[in-house]
């Protein structure tokens, strides 16, 4: 896995390495997890989410390497967690799906804690997260409350594609076909680093929060539904829009002294 301030990879033995991005030619730090980690980490503000086969997650604070949290989903994990916003989605290997806090890593109290059934992550919008149930189905489930919106069949597209920078879902098999979904009222791609400019604005309005700085563009907001396009281009179904986001900061490392929280090398080397 790769991000502006690290290279990290996991080991058949249960290490998880990190190193620097300016010099991948030694390790910063090492995780040691109880069991194997067979899936690549992700990041999310500042933290490296990883996850075991005993069923662990692991939020790592990228700058410092310690432990921020660990949680237990009771079962194995074999599939790489995924970081949005403040929330962190785990899939188990028995097809459990369970929304975790980034901060924290206690689930939300908002969702069902493990909802079953689900296969993979495929893409977020503002306001919904969207997966592949084992019944081939793209699902739509309410970002706050885990309430399923809607779904729609796809099946016969097998390769499993997550999509982690926009809201486009791309649907695609092993014979060649690849199709591209979005909700009606997003025609420009939301971007999720977006999601960290709404953050910013929310947290600059709401005395107490913290302010983060992020130099990307402003999110587009809908409350259009979703509709499935190619799949169905005539039903409007109830996957309706808004907005959803919440603060959340994390500080890179610093590079060497400069404190600047606009520099994204924490390494000292730059952007």
């Amino acid at each position: 896995h790769i991000t502006n301030l690290t290279v990290s990879w996991p080991s058949g033995i249960g290490y998880y390495n990190v190193g620097s991005a300016n010099n991948p030619n030694s390790i910063a730090y090492r995780l040691q997890a109880d069991h194997q980690i067979v899936a690549a980490g992700h990041s999310l503000s500042g933290q490296l989410l990883v996850a075991s086969k005993d069923g662990k997650i692991y939020a790592l604070d990228e700058a410092l390497g310690r432990v921020n949290w660990e949680f237990s989903v009771g079962s194995s994990i074999s599939r790489s967690p995924i970081g949005f916003i403040n929330s962190v989605y785990v899939i188990s290997d028995n097809n459990q799906l369970f929304k975790l806090q980034a901060d924290t890593g206690f689930p939300d109290l908002n969702w069902p804690l493990g909802i079953a059934d689900v296969d993979h992550f495929v893409a977020a919008s503002q306001s919904k997260a969207y997966f592949i149930d084992t019944l081939g189905r793209l699902v739509a489930f309410d970002r706050k409350s885990g309430s399923r919106l809607g779904q729609l069949p796809v099946g016969g597209y097998d390769i499993r594609f997550a999509n982690l920078l926009t809201d486009r879902i791309y649907l695609v098999n092993s014979k060649g076909t690849i199709q591209c979904v979005r909700e009606l009222g997003n025609p420009q791609p939301y971007f999720h680093a977006d999601a960290i400019e709404d953050m910013v604005a929310d947290s600059k309005e709401s005395p107490g929060k913290k302010e983060t700085v992020n130099p990307f563009g402003t999110p587009v907001e809908s409350d259009d539904p979703f509709t499935g396009g190619v799949i169905a281009p005539d039903d409007r179904d109830p996957f309706g829009g808004g907005g959803d986001t919440d603060p959340d900061n994390g500080d890179p490392f610093g590079g060497g002294g400069d404190t600047d929280p606009d520099d994204g090398d924490p390494f000292g080397g730059g952007v």
